[in-house]
């Protein structure tokens, strides 16, 4: 994955919180990813059958 420079991609945050051993904060950002991902997924699938 490329991003740009200074920017973080949400699975190297979570992966340096536990390493830090900031358990709370990774699974925190994780469920958050976690309900993201699933929220726009499903809003893409509503809104492509409503295009059909």
């Amino acid at each position: 994955m490329l991003a740009p420079t200074g920017i973080q991609a949400t699975s190297l945050f979570i992966w340096r919180q536990f390493g830090q051993g900031s358990v709370g904060q990774g699974m925190a950002m994780s469920v958050v990813t976690i309900l993201m991902t699933t929220t726009v997924m499903v809003a893409v699938t509503l809104w492509r059958q409503r295009q059909r």
